[in-house]
């Protein structure tokens, strides 16, 4: 599970925003805190990735090593901490499309996508027509998470109901999902 999503999967790709709003409330250290609780509750025959995202360029960053998912092993998920932990937020703005292209060609089976903010049109479009383009038949079922706000529900909406997922607007993130100890 991630923010309460249940996928059932054994290959997933989480995609996270780390825009500078992540910043406020505590959203990015929590956002952090629940991915690691969702890689290590990963079966060992699991493999997964985590790509973040907002760069002035629009590209985005993928954990080591790039282009393919890592088995989820003990030793691979204290390295994901180790990396997680060591990201800050960037400069940019929420452009996910670069981050969704990424995920698409891993070829999971889940891919949870995490967004505190609404993004521009331009960069819907092109996120939708990656989505489109690298999965065609819907085999890669898409999560999505409004974190904080509604900006961009119906984007993520769109994008969950296209793909088999399932969206989710935590009415208090902070509380539901961002405690040191829930």
């Amino acid at each position: 599970t991630f923010m309460g999503i249940r996928a059932d999967a054994k290959k997933i790709v989480y995609v996270v925003d780390f825009t500078q709003s992540m910043d406020q409330d505590g959203r990015i250290e929590g956002a952090k805190r629940e991915l690691m609780r969702s890689i290590n509750g990963l079966p060992a025959d699991g493999s997964f990735a985590v790509v973040i995202f907002s760069k002035q360029d629009d590209t985005s960053i993928q954990m080591p090593p790039e282009g393919q998912l890592i088995p989820a092993t003990a030793e691979h998920k204290k390295a994901a901490a180790a990396w997680i932990a060591k990201q800050n937020t960037l400069d940019g703005s929420t452009t996910p499309s670069h981050a969704m292209r990424r995920a698409l060609e891993l070829q999971p089976e889940a891919i949870f996508f995490l967004t505190d903010g609404g993004f521009y049109s331009l960069d819907a479009q092109r996120m939708f027509e990656a989505v489109e383009q690298l999965n065609a038949k819907h085999a890669i079922v898409i999560h999505t998470i409004a974190l904080h706000t509604e900006d961009g529900a119906y984007d993520l909406k769109r994008l969950a109901d296209q793909n088999g997922g399932t969206i989710t607007i935590p009415s208090d993130s902070s509380t539901v999902y961002f405690q040191e100890n829930p």
